[in-house]
């Protein structure tokens, strides 16, 4: 893990991730926090191949772009896409207010293009989902039960799933 200066232009951003909601005082907060004191936090960026893949901090990196800075300060960790969703997920569910939309697509690109399963690898049977809709229960759902949870390719094609809370 280092801490560097880069330019915000260069950080990617995944298109499937959870990101920060503020009512509108807040976010007005936020932006006055910015210009008056600039960045406190750094950006977690992972180094993907070649590639510097925003994690979190995708607000102080718009801020920054739109103050025509220069550069910003981001902690870059070497790692893959799964380690950048797995923590994306991770650190803004512990900050609240996540839309679980936006946490259900996550998941769901977790399982179909990463080829994580999202049942607890604990041994313990995952919790069925509402008779009513396809928003679960409490705790997992079964995939193909949970309708955005894509399937599986064919076997031949997959490699074995490991379990999402493993790549945590």
């Amino acid at each position: 893990m280092k801490l560097r200066r880069v330019d915000p232009r260069t950080i990617e951003w995944p298109e499937v991730r959870v990101t920060a909601q503020f009512d509108e005082e807040l976010y007005r907060q936020f932006k006055e926090s910015i210009k008056a004191v600039g960045q406190i936090a750094p950006i977690i960026c992972y180094q993907v191949d070649e590639k510097l893949v925003g994690c979190d901090g995708k607000h102080r990196c718009d801020e920054a772009l739109a103050a025509g800075g220069q550069t910003v300060d981001v902690v870059v960790i070497p790692g893959d896409m799964v380690d950048v969703l797995t923590k994306n997920i991770f650190l803004d569910h512990l900050r609240g207010k996540t839309p679980v939309s936006q946490m259900v697509r996550v998941i769901g690109t977790l399982y179909a293009d990463y080829n994580l399963d999202p049942v607890s690898d604990t041994g313990a049977q995952p919790r069925p989902c509402s008779p009513h809709s396809d928003i679960p229960v409490a705790g997992a759902c079964r995939p193909g039960v949970l309708s955005v949870v894509p399937q599986p390719a064919p076997q031949s094609h997959v490699a074995p799933r490991q379990s999402a809370h493993a790549a945590l």
